[in-house]
């Protein structure tokens, strides 16, 4: 039961400082706020925050480590027949589950900062992907199989990253049509299926 009420304080403050910095970064660049300022607004002590984050970059880290997981989460999801059959649904629902973020992600790319979240949330769907691939591809065809899952991957975080642009940024709706349009024009699927997979 204690265990239970220290994860809940400790919950509690760690949304406390998420949520100032968010709102700080609505009104500054992040290289401009202070740990002092963010403790202040929120209304904790300076020993407080550093006994969970050492400064305001590590909590901007468990941010994007947060939005990278929100990603992930659709790929563990996804078998890889499904991914082969209609690979456009699994990152049509990626955006999705980033769109719920949708704030967070407009105030990163308004700091200059997304692109920082943009290379992660790259690399980890691609490795994702690719763990859960690497055993149906042909051993001979396998770097050329990591080859095309990067290019897709890279293209379809392009796609993601107009959603949050700072200048008229792409709807769900535009997103979702494109990867249906792009995926059902091309012949990746024709690729995958018949040339690299066992």
């Amino acid at each position: 039961m204690k265990h239970r009420k220290q994860d809940r304080r400790v919950n509690k403050t760690k949304n406390a400082i998420t949520k100032t910095l968010l709102t700080l970064m609505e009104k500054k660049s992040v290289g401009d706020i202070t740990v002092s300022e963010l403790t202040e607004m929120a209304d904790i002590n300076r020993k407080t925050f550093y006994n969970h984050y050492s400064n305001i970059d590590a909590v901007l880290d468990e941010l994007e480590n947060n939005c990278v997981n929100w990603a992930l989460a659709f790929v563990d999801d996804t078998t890889f027949a499904s991914l082969v059959e209609d690979p456009a649904m699994l990152y049509t629902n990626i955006a999705r589950g980033l769109q719920r973020h949708s704030e967070f992600l407009h105030l990163l790319h308004d700091s200059g900062i997304y692109s920082r979240v943009s290379n992660k949330i790259t690399l980890s769907i691609k490795d994702a992907i690719m763990e859960k691939a690497k055993h149906e591809f042909k051993p001979e065809y396998l770097g050329r199989a990591e080859m095309l899952l990067d290019f897709i991957t890279a293209g379809a975080v392009g796609i993601y990253d107009t959603m949050f642009s700072k200048e008229e940024p792409a709807t769900l709706d535009e997103v979702t049509e494109f990867f249906k349009y792009i995926f059902m024009h091309s012949n990746l699927q024709l690729v995958l299926s018949e040339e690299f997979i066992k």
